[in-house]
């Protein structure tokens, strides 16, 4: 029997929860010390911790559109996002294939 506490649910974590785990899982999976099936169940944590974190961004992007729009300001255009904004995918199109683990 394993000793290990059994992971906290994905939904319950907050953003910099999940954040800390998944960096956590990508160093240890990166070291090269884990066995294949320990590496799986990692890897399908991961990706429910990528999900996670995507669906927490997009939210507060919305949520502060939503001010900056009650406020009278004119809503940000795709264009004018910067490079790091406009490549952080929505929750709605993770796709495992593109999780870096």
């Amino acid at each position: 029997m394993s000793n290990a506490a059994a992971p906290v649910d994905v939904e319950k974590l907050s953003f910099e929860d999940a954040l800390d785990e998944l960096e956590r899982i990508t160093a240890e999976m990166a070291s090269g010390n884990a066995t294949l099936d320990q590496s799986v169940k990692s890897y399908e944590r991961g990706a429910q911790l990528l999900k996670r974190c995507r669906a927490e961004l997009n939210r507060a992007r919305q949520s502060i559109e939503r001010i900056r729009v009650e406020d009278g300001e004119v809503k940000r255009q795709t264009s004018d996002a910067s490079p790091s904004e406009a490549s952080i995918p929505s929750a709605d199109t993770v796709n495992e294939d593109d999780l870096p683990f």
